[in-house]
């Protein structure tokens, strides 16, 4: 569906299945393989966009031999924003980790979306604590 919709481009279930197989991804993993339909993974989804905002952060690991200052690496924080309902995706790199850089990353995230945020939800971090709310 999504090639025929984005790129005009009709494949067989068939083809798609032979291309699959040949990458050795033919098949669900472990865990989901016996599963009847109705047990296997479900996305959760909400009906409106910006009904939530889900915010996490990921420490950035250094590349090996690139240094930034001396004597040192530097370290660096991806603050991602994901919209429950669209799946669009805002994200932020920062180097520091703290609670006045995840609110300037919900202030970007705010002005970047689309539509109105009604809930974020965080993982309470020590980044989202009393002056992030």
């Amino acid at each position: 569906m999504y090639l025929k919709r984005y790129h005009d481009v009709t494949i067989s279930r068939s083809g798609v299945w032979r291309i699959l197989k040949r990458l050795d991804m033919g098949r669900l993993p472990a865990s989901q393989r016996y599963k009847r339909h109705d047990r296997r993974w479900k996305r959760y989804e909400k009906q409106l966009p910006g009904h939530r905002v889900q915010i996490d952060v990921k420490f950035i690991e250094p590349i090996a031999g690139v240094t930034g200052r001396k004597g040192g690496r530097n370290k660096y924080y991806q603050f991602t924003a994901i919209d429950d309902c669209t799946r669009l995706r805002v994200l932020r790199i920062y180097p520091q980790l703290n609670q006045k850089t995840a609110i300037q990353f919900l202030d970007y995230v705010l002005q970047r979306l689309p539509f109105q945020v009604e809930v974020i939800q965080t993982d309470n971090g020590a980044e989202f604590q009393s002056a992030f709310h």
